[in-house]
This record gives structure tokens, C-alpha cells and sequence, in this order.
């Protein structure tokens, strides 16, 4: 076992310090050694996170019929409200998640190659423990997880931990393309069998029996109880997994990484001053590549929306790859923006305030879901929040949680489920608080 992940890394150890190695090939990153762009980018990521989870799924919006949906974005704000999602959020902030998560390997893989470390079987270990936060994340709150997945799909990284930066672009842009093309198949059938198929007396399409799984499932969120709750939770997600976006996600997330682990081999974030030029012309390539593609997105919206065009059709299908194209690009517009932003001082003075949200990515997301949790399954909100309160709400709670992170980083090292996960990763208890000034000169 340990020769084949000696070979997998391509890396070997003496018998000596073999056990060593393996275990801890390096200590945890000093915050002196972290990369605060990076920090910032994470923080900005999760308020489009937050604002698109709120909107489509504590909220409900994803489930309620094409008739609520349109006295939801009644009014010229909500509409305003819907578009502003739609166009700038959807799909773009989870995907720098994911490419940021790709660069957080990275910056990990050469820490450990320079250092002399072997990293298969510890950052194995590490997903796993993620895979188990996502786990009881999924189970007991929220079938909307993308932990478990981001452990899942981590893992396949190690694979790549050898390979040069042309190999990981290239790999990048094939698992991607299998991750549309897997798509786009799904959606063909189920729009084919939509069309042709009956499951039962009178109008049971599946169509229909999609609708009716959607009401219920509105139903146990909105009015049901705890346990209620985590039985619909529990059939929403193996509904996912039988669905065209389980067969897209996995893939499609991993390529993600890949193109996040080609930056970081890149050192793109590391030294921005040197790679001005490039960040220019993303910047500058992106932006129309990112309108277009986006407005093709809000044009199937709209027709969906208006029930001109099914969810499931030949229409929505034929949309798929503009839409991908259009997401990636405007994500990536949004790094080369900010990062070109940042290497201004009042630019850095602005964006610095989301860097301690982005140090306490882990423990923020989590917070995200418990709070949107009280808000819309505890106070019975779900479904009767429109478009324009959920950017209003999404600003409040994202405000408050730069705050919260802002202070408890002045008392303690890192997150609460941040020390938690380099707790059991490392197999050691790692410090949590922060010393005094006053304690700093009593231990001299």
C-alpha cells in the first residue's frame, strides 16, 4: 500500500522516517505564509454561495410552480432582483469556490514537494474528515451539501500531483467537457421520455410527477416537522444522485480543481506583480465571452420562466454549452477584476476587510446554512421571501459574518471547524487561542 502511494506521488521515503512522512509531511501554514489575496477571493465567493443557496433553495424558489414563481418577480424590483441572480450569481460563485479550492491544493502539493513530504495518505485523510463534516451536514441540515462532494472529487487530484501545468489545463478542459457532454446526454433522454412517457391514469407524465414530488417537498420544509424535514431532505437528495446534475457534478467539479491546481502551479496568486500582464488580458477576454454567455443563460431563463420553455426540452438542452462557456468566464472576469483591484491601496484597503471571512471559509458556509435554516424553515418563510429581500437579507447576514470573523480572528487562530478539521487531520491538537500581548512578555 504504501509503495503504490509512494509511486502515485512520485515520491519516495526511507523506512526510517517513512511513518513520519506519511503522517505529518509538513506543519500547518503560518499565517504569515498565507496568501491574503486568496483569502479575499474566498470571502468574496461565499456571498454569491450564500445569496444563490438562500434564493434557490432555502427560499424554495427551485421547487414552486412556474405560477408562484411569477408572483414572486411580480414587482419591477423583484424582477430587477431575479435577473441580478440569475445573470451575475448563478453558477459563478461556486465555481470560483471550486477553482479556489483547486489553488488550495496546489499551494498544499508544493509545500509538502519542498519540504520533502509525502502527501497521498495525509491529505487522504484530510477529505475524508471533510467528506464527514459533509456528511453530517448533509444528513441532519441540508441536502444542498458540496462538502462531501469537494472530498470526493479531491481526492482524484493526487493523481495529478506530478503532473507539468500545460497537462493540467489540458486535463482540466477534457474533464469539463465530459462533465457538459454527460449532460447534455441526461437531458436529451429525460426530455425524450418527458415527452413519450406515461407512468400512470390520466396527466401522470413524469413531468407531472415531478411536480407533485415538488409540492410535497414544500410542503414538509414549510410546514413539517424536524424529522420531516430530514426525511424530504434525505429523498431530495437521492432524487439528485438518480438526476442529469449528479452525472455533471462530480466531473464538472473536477475540472474545476484542475484548472484552480493549474494557477496555483502557475504561482498566479503568488506573485500578482509578475503576472499583471495576464491577469490584463483575462480581464479584458473574459468580460464579453462572460456577457454573452450569461445572456444566453438569462434569455433560457426568461422563456422558462414564462413557461415558453420546459426545464426539461430540446431548447433547454441546446443551451447548456453557451451557459457553461459564459459562467466560466464571467468567474474568471471576477478574479482578474478584483485581483487587479487589489494591487491598488485603496482597492487592497477595501477588499482586505473579506479576508477574514475567506480565513474561516469552512466554519462561514456552515454558519450560512444554520442561519437561512431558522430564517426559512423555523420561521415558516419558505417560498414567501421575493427576489429583492433575499439580496437585501443575503447582504445583512454576510455583513454580520465579516464582523463575527473580523473579532473572533483577534482572539483565536483560525475558525472553530477550521481547527476541528487541522485537528483531526494532523492527529494533534492544534493551538485555537490567540496570545496576548501581555502573555507574549510574561513567557520571554
Amino acid at each position: 500500500m504504501s509503495q503504490a502511494v509512494n509511486n502515485l506521488v512520485g515520491h519516495s521515503v526511507t523506512p526510517k522516517d517513512h511513518d513520519l512522512q506519511l503522517t505529518i509531511p509538513f506543519d500547518p501554514i503560518a499565517s504569515s505564509d498565507r496568501i491574503p489575496l486568496l483569502d479575499v477571493l474566498r470571502g468574496f465567493a461565499l456571498f454569491g454561495v450564500l445569496l444563490a443557496n438562500m434564493f434557490w433553495s432555502f427560499n424554495g424558489f427551485a421547487f414552486v410552480s412556474p405560477e408562484r414563481g411569477l408572483e414572486l418577480t411580480a414587482s419591477s424590483i423583484d424582477l430587477a432582483a431575479f435577473y441580478f441572480i440569475r445573470f451575475f450569481i448563478d453558477k459563478k460563485f461556486i465555481m470560483l469556490f471550486s477553482l479556489l479550492f483547486g489553488f488550495g491544493f496546489a499551494v498544499q502539493a508544493m509545500r509538502a514537494e519542498e519540504k520533502g513530504g509525502n502527501i497521498a495518505v495525509f491529505y487522504s485523510r484530510r477529505q475524508l474528515i471533510l467528506f464527514f463534516i459533509g456528511a453530517v451536514h448533509l444528513t441532519f441540515f441540508w441536502h444542498g451539501d458540496i462538502l462531501h462532494v469537494y472530498a470526493m472529487c479531491g481526492l482524484f487530484l493526487l493523481a495529478f500531483v506530478r503532473t507539468k501545468a500545460r497537462t493540467l489545463l489540458m486535463s482540466a478542459v477534457v474533464v469539463s467537457v465530459i462533465a457538459v457532454v454527460a449532460m447534455m446526454l441526461v437531458l436529451g433522454f429525460q426530455a425524450l421520455a418527458s415527452s413519450v412517457i406515461a407512468v400512470g391514469p390520466g396527466d401522470s407524465s413524469l413531468r407531472e410527477v415531478r411536480r407533485q414530488f415538488q409540492d410535497q417537498l414544500l410542503a414538509a420544509f414549510a410546514h413539517g416537522s424536524y424529522g420531516e424535514m430530514l426525511e424530504w431532505n434525505a429523498r431530495q437528495y437521492f432524487q439528485f444522485l438518480l438526476s442529469a446534475s449528479f452525472l455533471y457534478i462530480l466531473p464538472a467539479t473536477l475540472g474545476r480543481f484542475l484548472l484552480g491546481f493549474y494557477a496555483g502551479r502557475r504561482r498566479l496568486l503568488h506573485n500578482v506583480a509578475a503576472n499583471l500582464p495576464f491577469f490584463r488580458k483575462l480581464f479584458w477576454w473574459s468580460l464579453p465571452v462572460g456577457l454573452v454567455g450569461s445572456g444566453l443563460f438569462l434569455l433560457g431563463t426568461e422563456l422558462q420562466r414564462l413557461a415558453i420553455l420546459d426545464p426539461v426540452s430540446l431548447g433547454r438542452f441546446l443551451l447548456i454549452v453557451p451557459t457553461e462557456i459564459g459562467s466560466l468566464a464571467l468567474c474568471l472576469f471576477y478574479v482578474a477584476a478584483l485581483t487587479l483591484l487589489y494591487q491598488r491601496s485603496t482597492g487592497q484597503r477595501l477588499l482586505s476587510v473579506l479576508a477574514p471571512l475567506g480565513r474561516m471559509a469552512l466554519t462561514n458556509y456552515l454558519m450560512q446554512t444554520v442561519i437561512c435554516l431558522v430564517i426559512f424553515y423555523g420561521g415558516r418563510q419558505i417560498t414567501q421571501v421575493g427576489p429583492a429581500k433575499c439580496v437585501l437579507l443575503a447582504l445583512v447576514i454576510f455583513t454580520v459574518q465579516v464582523m463575527l470573523s473580523t473579532w473572533w480572528l483577534q482572539l483565536f487562530k483560525m475558525g472553530p471547524v477550521e481547527w476541528l478539521w487541522r485537528t483531526l487531520s494532523y492527529g494533534q491538537v492544534q493551538p485555537l487561542v490567540r496570545q496576548t500581548r501581555t502573555a507574549v512578555a510574561s513567557s520571554r
